[in-house]
């Protein structure tokens, strides 16, 4: 054979054979890349999922401070207070001044201070839940201001419904933290009712208010209606609302005095020579503590008061103004305070009683005063008119005649009312003008004495403006002053 042709056969015949691993190379190289995209998309699909999940998680953790937000809103008195503190959420009705109506604020908040799962909502399960970590407040139980910490934990992909449901292999928790600030009420503009009432032992048939009926307590008696107020406006409940407190007496400069000393004169007192002779507090007002009744009639009673001036009356016994007096004409109502006497009560509200038995009260009683003994607990009839004849402490407010009393009565004990010709006036005015009683009254009850339409109180002047308001313990909520995820342990 040639040697060129078994050169050329060999050559032939040496590459049959080198192309089919190639092929298969090739072909294992695609493999590879295919199933490196693959996985690579099965991994973006499940980040995409979990990165869902989580989302969703803390879509429902936010729902949950959402809404313990508004229960805190509705019942600001319990943002002083920690989740387990004593007093606290999960023993609400022994917080001071929260709301223990039935179904009303305490109950309320009992309930959901638990650390149950809730459902976001009850009809679709997917939107996850919520729960209730912990509320704690710093650095005073019950003490202006503070700061409230919320921890709240949310899930999806929970296994079940409502309080039974449990975490599952997909399910998505995330736990957040918000810092709540609890700060004392600001100076606002809320306006004032006319008459702030804690019940109603007699309805008010005729009698109107020019202003709002408010009743500090869990619904409206039978005995009062819109019809009673100029306005056709219907009384509005506020069982939040603590009623207010009268203040404290000033621990100095505090004039002691008679009433006669201040009805039919100016005040303050000056001597021949011009020169005020009664004591002013730091900030330029004049506080008297009135011994006895503060009771006169017409001319009088009248009381004017210096230009600028600011008044403070704290009265032992009762109120008691007929006639026509003109007590700070043409004044503005927050320029003259007047505060009844109260009985002292206990953390459970009943009457504080001394060694024999006897009531105590907050601005003591005139000499020659025998307060009777009362067998505890005290009940409300015992300390109320007709049962409670004793003039200490104010258990009665009485403003008749046609005159003009520009003031704040306030008297958490007393069973009031205004009579006599009332009307004329004008709020409109800066400051008010005419007749009858311009102001607020704040009172136990109301008794009505006629039908006589008035107004018997035209409302003026803000929250605000009054001691007893200034001195309340319901706080102020702004906005959350931080958020931020937290680790689950």
């Amino acid at each position: 054979m040639s040697p060129k042709l078994k050169l050329a056969l060999i050559c032939r015949y040496s590459d049959r054979g080198f192309a089919l691993p190639i092929a298969i190379s090739l072909g294992f190289i695609i493999l590879l890349v295919v199933a490196t995209l693959l996985m690579r998309s099965q991994d973006d699909q499940m980040t995409a999922l979990a990165q869902k999940s989580t989302s969703q998680g803390l879509s429902a953790a936010e729902t949950g401070v959402t809404r313990y937000q508004s229960l805190i809103n509705k019942n600001r008195v319990i943002a002083m207070y920690s989740r387990t503190g004593t007093p606290g959420w999960t023993t609400a009705s022994g917080i001071p001044d929260i709301d223990t109506c039935t179904g009303g604020g305490a109950s309320q908040v009992t309930a959901a201070a638990t650390t149950d799962w809730r459902d976001v909502d009850s009809s679709d399960s997917s939107k996850g839940q919520y729960r209730l970590i912990d509320y704690t407040y710093s650095p005073t139980q019950g003490v202006l201001p503070g700061t409230g910490v919320l921890t709240i934990e949310g899930r999806v992909n929970q296994v079940g419904t409502s309080s039974t449901a449990t975490s599952g292999v997909g399910t998505a928790t995330t736990r957040l933290q918000v810092n709540i600030p609890v700060i004392n009420q600001p100076s606002g503009a809320s306006p004032a009712p006319a008459l702030l009432i804690q019940n109603f032992t007699q309805n008010m048939g005729g009698n109107k208010v020019k202003g709002d009926i408010v009743v500090a307590g869990c619904s409206v008696p039978s005995g009062v209606s819109s019809s009673n107020t100029v306005s056709g406006n219907a009384p509005i409940t506020k069982p939040d609302l603590a009623f207010p407190k009268t203040p404290t007496l000033p621990t100095s400069n505090l004039n002691t005095v008679s009433p006669s000393d201040v009805l039919g004169t100016n005040l303050p007192r000056k001597n021949a020579s011009g020169v005020v002779t009664d004591q002013a507090q730091p900030d330029g007002s004049y506080h008297y503590l009135i011994q006895g009744n503060l009771a006169g009639n017409g001319s009088g009673a009248n009381i004017t008061l210096g230009t600028g001036a600011k008044v403070v009356f704290y009265v032992q016994g009762k109120i008691d103004i007929g006639g026509s007096p003109d007590i700070n004409k043409n004044g503005y109502p927050k320029n003259l305070q007047i505060y009844g006497n109260t009985f002292q009560r206990n953390a459970d509200d009943t009457v504080k009683l001394d060694a024999s038995n006897k009531p105590l009260t907050k601005y003591g009683c005139s000499a020659g005063i025998t307060l009777p003994t009362l067998t505890p607990p005290v009940s409300d009839s015992a300390i109320s008119p007709p049962s409670y004849t004793v003039n200490c402490p104010t258990v009665s407010v009485s403003l008749n005649g046609g005159g003009s009393i520009q003031a704040l009565v306030h008297a958490p004990d007393a069973t009031g009312n205004v009579a006599g010709s009332g009307g004329g006036c004008n709020t409109s005015a800066d400051p008010p003008t005419g007749g009858g009683f311009i102001g607020a009254v704040w009172i136990k009850t109301w008794d009505k004495q006629s039908n006589n339409a008035g107004p018997m109180v035209c409302a003026y002047g803000n929250y605000s403006d009054y001691l007893s308001f200034q001195q309340t313990t319901q706080p102020s909520i702004p906005a959350i002053s931080s958020w931020q995820r937290e680790e689950i342990p």
